[in-house]
């Protein structure tokens, strides 16, 4: 009796109940018709937002390479809008519990991202999310909308409303640099007076460093991805580098980089 108690436990354990959610994320469409320019970020949007998800381990992310064989089947290319009808029938070749379906515009240098997720087996939407920010500031509005639907997508359901935090007393001001100086004998003052222009000269540095380009590392990167697809190696590291450049933190690029300096 306790063996095929165990064996039904093992059993029970052993079923797709247990298992992670396989999810596929699928190009975003870019819905302004007035300008094509932007239409390549469809390539590092996905990968990206694949690589954030795959370090979640409540969940299985399907690889986009495998979503580019699955188009290929179904005679798409990677530019092509897909309507949600086939994006279900897609969802389901690519074996997926749930997947991300989204679309992005650029107004007026203000950058929209939409991403909603679908219960693949009904074809419902059970959850998304829409920002709006600046278009130079494309990795935080990415690094938002990933963020808001993953939950949705290993749980299945909308996560809940995060509660406002309590007020609490403003912090007291820091001092200032001459409120901070020690006086003393001995040109106390004149070690002080260094140590704030060293201080200073940091500051500057700090503010005369070029930020990072968001958007354009984001664009190399989608045309070194581009590249990789094509087998033009050479040409998919010379827009790795450039993205590395671009954005010093921007990892994904810094990964295809190594791979194919290896």
């Amino acid at each position: 009796m306790r063996r095929l108690l165990l064996l039904a436990l093992v059993l029970l354990w052993a079923t797709p109940a247990f298992a992670t959610p396989r999810v596929a994320v699928l190009y975003f469409n870019n819905t302004d018709t007035s300008s094509t320019k932007l239409d390549m970020l469809r390539l590092g949007l996905a990968e990206m937002m694949i690589t954030d998800l795959s370090n979640n381990p409540d969940l299985t992310v399907v690889e986009r390479s495998r979503l580019n064989e699955i188009l290929a089947e179904l005679e798409l290319q990677k530019t092509d809008a897909v309507d949600p009808g086939k994006a279900v029938e897609i969802g389901k070749l690519l074996g997926a519990e749930r997947m991300v379906l989204g679309t992005y515009f650029e107004f007026l240098g203000k950058l929209t991202l939409i991403a909603n997720v679908v219960e693949v087996e009904t074809g419902t939407t059970i959850g998304g999310h829409k920002v709006q920010g600046e278009t130079a500031e494309f990795t935080a509005l990415l690094d938002e909308v990933t963020g808001r639907i993953t939950p949705v997508l290993a749980l299945g359901k909308a996560a809940p409303k995060p509660q406002p935090k309590p007020r609490s007393a403003p912090p007291s001001p820091a001092p200032s640099k001459k409120e901070g100086r020690v006086r003393g004998s001995g040109g106390g003052d004149a070690v002080a007076d260094a140590g704030d222009d060293r201080i200073e000269s940091v500051e500057e540095e700090a503010v005369q460093a070029a930020p990072a380009d968001s958007l354009g590392a984001a664009m190399a990167f989608s045309e070194g991805l581009d590249y990789l697809d094509r087998k033009d190696l050479k040409r998919a590291r010379d827009a790795m580098r450039r993205a590395v450049d671009m954005d010093p933190s921007l990892d994904v690029a810094k990964a295809e980089l190594a791979k194919i300096e290896i």
